[in-house]
């Protein structure tokens, strides 16, 4: 059976049954939804929820891209595997997570917003110091700078 579509958690707070129908979601959703969405949680079986689990492979596809885009420090786990579904099953995810949006799009990924507006633009992230403007682009996977180097300033992540 084909994906209609990857909805994160937010759709089981906002969106009515019907919408979710059919959708499949991450096995790392499943305690975010019967935290979040206890009574939508009790009915994912009768809503034909597919549950499924990223391979290595799409995870590790997923943090390069999102590292090359200065958003994998700011993703959780749950948002690392709804990408890489995303990304394996070739598959729209429904997000309102500007960091996923941003990732999605990267990835030639479809995305739709759960409620609200998404991103108008691809972004990037570097960081900047507050002092002497100092940038640093190639964040890697986790931007570890606290304090410029040149200035002792604070250095803060930014829109590049």
């Amino acid at each position: 059976m084909g994906c209609s579509m990857i909805i994160d958690t937010a759709g089981f707070i906002h969106w009515p049954h019907d919408r979710i129908r059919g959708c499949t979601i991450s096995s790392s959703q499943l305690r975010e939804i019967e935290t979040h969405a206890p009574a939508t949680y009790l009915l994912l079986d009768q809503l034909d929820v597919r549950v499924a689990t990223p391979s290595r492979e799409g995870l590790k596809q997923i943090e390069e891209i999102a590292a090359r885009t200065g958003d994998l420090g700011g993703l959780s786990p749950v948002d690392l595997d709804v990408l890489a579904l995303g990304l394996e099953q070739d598959c729209e995810i429904a997000t309102d997570d500007h960091r996923v949006q941003n990732v999605a799009e990267a990835s030639g990924m479809a995305w739709t917003t759960v409620s609200g507006n998404g991103i108008s633009s691809n972004w990037t992230w570097k960081l900047k110091c507050v002092g002497c403007r100092r940038e640093w682009g190639d964040l890697g996977p986790d931007p570890k700078i606290e304090e410029c180097g040149d200035c002792g300033s604070k250095v803060r992540l930014v829109r590049s």
